[in-house]
């Protein structure tokens, strides 16, 4: 990227000063303030990063030469916070969730829409490196046709159902498109599947291990030709198929079979085998800069992808004694957010 841009960090409690703060060092980006109501903490991590700290948002941005602010405040105050970053002529990211519902969304979406400012959600999970290696996977011509995804996650409901069930169905939109229906069936215990039909066709299932022990996700993609695996965001297994012989081998001559293996190397310390890349972090505040480097409004962590998402955990939180299908209404987010009427 060509620029350095000013930033400001709304919000500096324990995830941004733990990761987000962490992230920026492989960013374009100078940290020209931080600001937070509990005005020791922002003190403390303004000198700490050498920056100027503030308790309100409307007097940092009046006083400061900012290009951006990135948010990090809760799901209640992103929405209002975005929209009065737009009016102060600034392009905003805010971390997950976006929104407690999608009404508050759909309040702010003209203004969205009719801004020349970027505006994008950071749903990590959707900009996972090993995500994109899916997503090349899935697009070849011999992979076919998707058929069914399967994903486990240690999510619950209630439990930490809004704060987290973004991140797997984050990672599921960014796969297999956008979800036409859903139908819950919960355990007594919170935990649970939910069935999912995407626009495109294929199926869907998210198994909610609530409680576990063993803190662990996995994703199984299942196409005509392929079935791709990832676990935990570190390992993605390709697998192709055997190819008979008439030797009997199980293993036979050329490359063009079997199974293909990635895995995260940690024997030189890169920056590629960071938790902050590994996980998506970096990826979508990179995608935030390259779309206003570009100009390009973002469709994956656009504020329909965030629409799309939240009436997922909004309609599985307000309907959980019901098993009927449930019908999601959101517009399709891969359409440029410049031709959506409505999100």
């Amino acid at each position: 990227m060509s620029k350095i841009y000013n930033i400001a960090l709304v919000g500096v409690g324990f995830h941004a000063t733990t990761t987000l703060l962490p992230t920026l060092i492989h960013l374009p980006v100078r940290l020209a303030a931080v600001v937070d109501r509990d005005e020791e903490r922002a003190n403390a991590v303004a000198h700490q990063f050498g920056c100027k700290a503030y308790s309100d948002t409307q007097q940092c941005y009046q006083a400061e030469n900012l290009d951006a602010v990135l948010l990090c405040v809760g799901q209640k105050q992103h929405p209002t916070l975005i929209a009065e970053a737009l009016s102060a002529d600034l392009h905003v990211w805010a971390e997950k969730p976006a929104a407690e519902n999608v009404e508050a969304l759909d309040v702010i979406f003209p203004q969205v829409n009719a801004s020349n400012k970027i505006a994008m959600v950071g749903y990590k999970k959707a900009f996972m490196p090993a995500v994109d290696k899916i997503k090349e996977i899935m697009a070849r011509e011999d992979t076919g046709a998707f058929h069914h995804l399967v994903a486990q996650y240690p999510v619950g409901i209630p439990g930490a159902w809004l704060a987290n069930s973004c991140h797997p169905l984050a990672c599921i939109l960014a796969c297999a498109g956008p979800v036409d229906r859903l139908r819950l069936h919960l355990g007594k215990h919170g935990g649970g599947t939910l069935s999912l039909q995407f626009k495109d066709g294929g199926i869907g299932t998210l198994i909610m291990a609530n409680k576990t022990k063993g803190l662990s996700e996995r994703y199984q993609i299942f196409c005509e030709g392929a079935q791709i695996d990832l676990e935990d965001g570190n390992r993605l297994a390709w697998h192709r198929g055997g190819r008979g012989g008439k030797n009997n081998k199980w293993i036979g001559e050329g490359d063009d079979h079997g199974s293909i293996t990635w895995e995260v190397q940690n024997c030189y310390a890169r920056p590629d085998n960071r938790l902050e890349v590994t996980q998506g972090f970096h990826h979508e505040l990179a995608g935030f800069f390259e779309a206003i480097e570009t100009d390009t409004k973002p469709q994956l962590g656009g504020i329909a992808f965030a629409r799309a998402l939240t009436e997922i955990y909004q309609l599985v939180a307000e309907n959980a004694d019901s098993d009927a299908w449930l019908d999601c209404r959101s517009a399709d987010w891969r359409v440029p957010v410049e031709q959506l009427a409505t999100v």
